[in-house]
């Protein structure tokens, strides 16, 4: 990509894009307009994956309170969120022994947005899948880290009636690493050395912007503005501390400008594969914005 008035076709689009994106979100009238919201209730992860930060860096322990949690679906409730819930950030859902709780009460609080579910499969069978789902479970993912997990969930999913069976979806993570190039990984904001896996596909964000409006809460309470940010380097506030709303309210321009392309924070610079962006960023805003 280059800057200014010499921004390729391809990168003005993507900008143009963004723009009209970003516009949506301002003239939509909602308080909230974000796309994905994540909370993980607990720190811990039972798995260390070579091309995850959890397998390099010190274990992460802790919990949310139960009120706490609640308290954060009631708000998002009174907001009218209505989008994508996920309940987990860097660990193992499955460990947490309140999930069934958690994801019943997020569906009574918000029965139209979609609770999603991203697991190792370690700890979940047919028994406790099918009860996630009756709970308001709208989607499970199991991420199959070695072939015999891959293989179980296959055949579970051939065994399930087809309610249940529609809300599995299977991902064969175990071949990230052999030369297929099946599986795209990410350095998770520069979190993890991604080198013995250099026959991998590894996404970046775009130069142009990640066009990202997420909401993600660790098991601290901090809240982050994507799902890369693994060390902490971009926090805009704690559940624990302030509101949603206020924290949305005071970090809107931080999110438009990661949005699009402007980054300032390090952990973006090297989820995009940069050493500076900030300069390139502003610039190709400026152009599309017409400002510069």
């Amino acid at each position: 990509m280059t800057v200014g008035n010499k921004l390729s076709a391809r990168d003005k689009r993507w900008l143009e894009i963004r723009e009209e994106k970003w516009r949506a979100y301002e003239e939509c009238g909602h308080p909230f307009p974000v796309d994905v919201v994540g909370i993980e209730t607990v720190g811990s992860c039972n798995r260390a994956c070579g091309y995850c930060p959890v397998s390099v860096h010190p274990k992460r322990q802790g919990r949310l309170s139960t009120e706490v949690v609640e308290a954060f679906f009631d708000q998002l409730a009174d907001l009218g969120f209505e989008k994508k819930i996920v309940f987990h950030f860097y660990n193992e859902p499955m460990l947490e022994k309140r999930l069934n709780h958690f994801v019943k009460y997020a569906a009574e609080k918000m029965p139209r947005a979609i609770k999603w579910l991203s697991t190792n499969g370690d700890l979940l069978d047919k028994e406790s899948l099918i009860r996630l789902i009756d709970d308001g479970a709208s989607a499970i993912k199991v991420s199959s880290h070695d072939a015999e997990t891959f293989e179980r969930f296959q055949e579970l999913h051939q065994a399930l009636e087809s309610e249940y069976a529609e809300k599995l979806l299977i991902r064969d993570f175990y071949k990230v690493g052999d030369g297929t190039k099946a599986r795209k990984i990410t350095n998770r904001g520069g979190s993890i050395d991604l080198s013995a896996y250099g026959d991998d596909v590894t996404l970046e964000a775009a130069k142009t912007g990640c066009g990202r409006v997420e909401f993600y809460v660790d098991y601290l309470g901090n809240v982050h503005p994507c799902c890369m940010d693994f060390n902490g380097g971009y926090i805009l506030g704690n559940i624990l501390e302030s509101t949603i709303i206020d924290i949305w309210n005071v970090s809107k321009n931080q999110y438009r400008e990661h949005f699009f392309g402007s980054y300032t924070k390090d952990v973006c610079l090297k989820c995009a594969g940069l050493s500076s962006a900030k300069a390139e960023g502003a610039a190709a805003l400026a152009t599309v914005l017409g400002e510069g």
